[in-house]
């Protein structure tokens, strides 16, 4: 972490961001710094050059390399490191590779992600288990989990808190949770008068995208929409107060 470069403006030559976009969708899709994009140009190349020496020789033993230097960080050994392409990816192998049978019950909530909501379905409609899906209490309040505590995630969390402080007092609204229970991200509710359904907040985020070239999710939840930011190295608070005056543009055009 010593040759970070100063978090904010600084940071983001560390990306390939378009200039001039407000980028707050790190949750979803994740810029890939460039040295990671050099690194991965460069495998590529060892694969062009002999597709078949790489794929019977290199490939697995190379996985397998990673999954040791990955494992010292995640406090495991190496042989239970497996690689996956997404987070989904790794919950629908899980799911997929356990048994189930009539009268075994899968606990989802009603925040779950859609693409492992589907599975869940897809897996007990094929086993005869029943599918329980418990509503979560939005926006929380109990502050019993903690954040952690390296300097990207220490500074990312503290960005997402102060983001969602910063958007709430624009808007005269409310955060989806507290600091404690607020990691990279945090939820924020719109102001009123913007809708409530989730065709109005897909509308709403595409004229945020194609109009003011700010990439922010919008989701309709608890009765009414509610913006997800992310917070990353590269992100500044001229960029979140961008977002809070898009917002409330839209909300005058709205009335």
């Amino acid at each position: 972490m010593a040759d970070l470069p100063a978090f904010g403006a600084p940071a983001r030559r560390l990306f390939q961001l378009e200039d001039g976009a407000i980028y707050l969708n790190h949750g979803s899709y994740g810029a890939t710094p460039k040295a990671v994009t050099l690194a991965q140009r460069r495998w590529q190349d060892r694969l062009e050059a002999e597709p078949s020496r790489f794929m019977e020789r290199e490939f697995r033993p190379g996985l397998r390399v990673a999954a040791e230097r990955l494992s010292a960080h995640l406090g495991v050994t190496g042989r239970s490191v497996a690689m996956v392409e997404n987070a989904t990816q790794a919950v629908n192998a899980i799911l997929r590779s356990l048994s189930f049978k009539p009268g075994d019950e899968i606990l989802i909530n009603d925040q779950t992600y859609n693409a492992v909501k589907n599975t869940v379905r897809w897996v007990a409609s094929r086993s005869g288990a029943k599918v329980v899906e418990v509503a979560l209490p939005f926006p929380a309040f109990s502050e019993d989990s903690v954040v952690g505590i390296d300097r990207v995630r220490q500074h990312n969390h503290q960005l997402a808190v102060e983001a969602g402080r910063r958007l709430a007092e624009a808007w005269g609204t409310e955060v989806g949770s507290p600091a404690a229970l607020t990691g990279s991200m945090i939820t924020v509710r719109l102001p009123d008068g913007l809708g409530t359904a989730q065709a109005q907040a897909l509308e709403l985020r595409r004229r945020l995208l194609d109009e003011r070239r700010i990439q922010v999710p919008i989701n309709a939840l608890a009765g009414g929409l509610w913006a997800r930011v992310s917070a990353q190295i590269y992100t500044q608070h001229s960029e979140i107060d961008a977002l809070a005056e898009a917002v409330l543009v839209e909300r005058r055009n709205a009335a």
